[in-house]
């Protein structure tokens, strides 16, 4: 089955300076590159918290 999907490239600096790049993808195609990297900054806050959560927890 195909799935029309947008795909995102973000390049980024590390604290020590080298550079990475992470690949962003939707399915929704109303979306612009920076709301999808809104989104998935908002997203990788809540995966942070629940994996604390478990650690914290002793929950893993």
């Amino acid at each position: 089955m195909d799935v029309a999907s947008l795909l995102h490239r973000q390049i980024y600096k590390n604290k020590d300076s080298s550079e990475g790049i992470l690949y962003l993808i939707s399915n929704d195609l109303k979306l612009d590159k920076h709301l999808i990297e809104t989104i998935y900054q908002k997203q990788w806050k809540v995966d942070v918290f629940h994996k604390n959560i478990k650690y914290n927890t002793l929950l893993a």
